[in-house]
This record gives C-alpha cells, structure tokens and sequence, in this order.
C-alpha cells in the first residue's frame, strides 16, 4: 500500500511539473540573513504564477562568473552568461543587501529577469523597518514589478510587412508597420490601412507569452470616385469645328462695298452728259474703273471666305461678280 501512494505521489507530481508554464531559475545574493527568506517568497510566487522553479539553472562556475558580473555592474557580462550558460527558460536575480550593518532594520533589494535574447527588466525596493512580514511584502511587490515590465503576462505582435501602412488594433491607431505591440491575451482584430482605404484584415487568438508574426493578404487599393463619370466627349469631324472668325471677311466685304461705290461714282460722273461735262471730271471715268475695279478683288476674296466658313448644308450668303458692265452683287443660297 506504501508504494502505491508513493507511485500515485511521484505520478502527481510529474502531471504537475509538466502542467507548469516556463522553468524560471531563482538566484539570491547578499547578506545570508536575508537569502533564504527572499529565496523562498520570490519561488512561491513565481509557482503561483504558474512558472515552473528551475532546480538548478546555472553551473557552480557559472553562477560564480554571473555573480562577478554583477561586482563589476557588467550587465552585457551577466546577460551572456544567462542567454549561453542558463537551463531554464528565465532567471530571476535578486540581491539583498542590509544597509548599515547586520543590526540594521532597513535592506535594499534589487531584483533582475533575465530574457534570453532581450535585455534584463531591473527594479528595486526599499525596505524599512524590515520585518518578516514587511520583507516578504517588498520582496512580492518587487517580484511583480519586474514581471509587468517583462510583458511575459502578455502576447507581442509583430507585423513587419508591408512597410509603411497604418496598423489600426482593435479599432486603435496603434503606429505604423513594422510594428511590435505588447497585446493582452486573447482575440484582437488587425487591419492595414493606406489613405483610409483598408488592404487588409485578420483576427487572431494570442495567449500569454506568444510572439505572433501577423501575416495578412493585401488588396490592391482601388481609387475611389465620387459622383458621376465623366461624360466622354467624340472627337469631333470637319463638321464639328468650331467656325472660323468672320471678322476678317467682313471686313473685306464692307470694304470692297465701299471701294465698289466709290468706283461707280466716279465712272457716273465721268460720263455725264453735256459737251462741257467730261472736261470738268476728265478721268474720273478712268479712276473709277480702277477703284471698281480693286473694289470688287477686295469683295470677292471677303465672300469666298465668308463662304468657306459657312457650313457645307447651309451656304447662303452674299454674292458679287464683275462684269463688263459693271460689278453684280446679290445674295446666293437655298431657299
């Protein structure tokens, strides 16, 4: 009956011991009065916390060359010894020293968690008037510090790519990639975003202590618009364009009018009747050929570009021609 309670005992204690989360080796210096009594409270609450206590995290010349870091404040030295030479998980240092000699009622404790690959989180508390149960409270609240400032009761996200998005956590703007964030456990909800547009999203599930890298599919972002399309315009034919500028031509017509006029009034006088009259304007007939003459040139080339600025279904427009008689100008067109 013995040995089966002590198979039951030795069978329960494995289950618990491979229940447990990460091994965290405990190490304790200082003055010998308070070793033991930091020792045992900093195990305690490192096994309620659900660690499991390394029985002996470092070698005898280890733990020798770690405590030699710590005279000569080397922490690079204590960290490559912990990250190279340590058999658990993490390890807690903590130095304990009275202050003003072994009578004192007043110690320091300064207390270190080393994380292999990350840098140590130190803290440290005074305690005054240092009593058992004043001392076991400091040496908790220490011990609870550091580990806060650990992270190790959280999840940490990494999101590295794509670089340069906006990562919104739970709704929250909370930086832009790449990004490490330290994440309570349980479900989170992450999108990506650029310019307001998200191109992408993921929920996931995290629990104490996990490093999640974040991997999401990214969406081409599409330009928004706003309002109708706009209306695409034909190109426009020969048809289509815009008419040429009638000033010119105008004025040429007005002008060959005038100069047409002009002409006809000299020619007239030139040839009025009465025996005396042709000496009064003896080349007026002459220079009002000339004048009629360079009249209508001005007024034919004022209509033919009238004419073609006009479109080719509507054609209507002044006309003049010379004659030997004379210059003939009406209008032309479809009626």
């Amino acid at each position: 009956m013995r040995r089966v309670e002590v198979a039951l005992a030795v069978l329960v204690a494995t289950a618990r011991l491979a229940a447990a989360g990460p091994s965290v080796g405990v190490v304790v210096t200082g003055d010998p009065a308070l070793q033991n009594k930091v020792r045992a409270q900093v195990t305690a609450w490192i096994q309620q916390h659900g660690f499991a206590v390394a029985a002996k995290p470092l070698s005898t010349d280890a733990l020798k060359t770690l405590t030699n870091c710590f005279v000569i404040e080397d922490m690079a030295c204590a960290r490559g010894v912990v990250e190279h030479q340590a058999t658990s998980d993490f390890l807690v240092f903590v130095r304990a020293d009275l202050v003003g000699g072994k009578r004192s009622k007043e110690a320091n404790l300064v207390a270190y968690w080393f994380l292999k690959d990350r840098d140590a989180v130190v803290d440290k508390r005074n305690c005054k008037p240092c009593a058992n149960a004043v001392l076991a409270q400091t040496t908790t609240d220490l011990i609870a510090a550091i580990y806060d400032e650990t992270a190790l009761a959280k999840a940490r996200l990494k999101i590295a790519d794509p670089p340069g998005l906006i990562v919104m956590l739970d709704g929250v703007n909370v930086g832009v990639t790449p990004l490490e964030q330290d994440v309570p456990p349980g479900k989170h909800d992450i999108a990506l975003v650029r310019d307001g547009t998200t191109l992408g999203s993921v929920s996931i599930e995290t629990k104490a202590g996990d490093v999640t890298d974040v991997k999401m599919p990214i969406k081409s972002p599409t330009v928004a618009t706003t309002g109708p399309a706009p209306a695409i315009t034909p190109p426009t034919g020969p048809s289509e364009r815009a008419p040429p500028s009638r000033i010119v031509p105008g004025l040429l017509i007005v002008a060959g009018l005038g100069a047409v006029a002009t002409g006809a009034v000299f020619v007239y006088y030139g040839h009025k009747n009465g025996p005396d009259d042709p000496l009064i304007y003896p080349n007026a007939t002459k220079q009002g050929a000339i004048i009629a003459g360079v009249g209508g040139a001005v007024l034919i080339t004022g209509l033919v570009l009238w004419w073609h600025g006009t479109a080719a279904s509507s054609q209507n427009g002044p006309t003049a021609a010379l004659t030997p008689g004379g210059t003939i100008v009406g209008w032309a067109g479809h009626f």
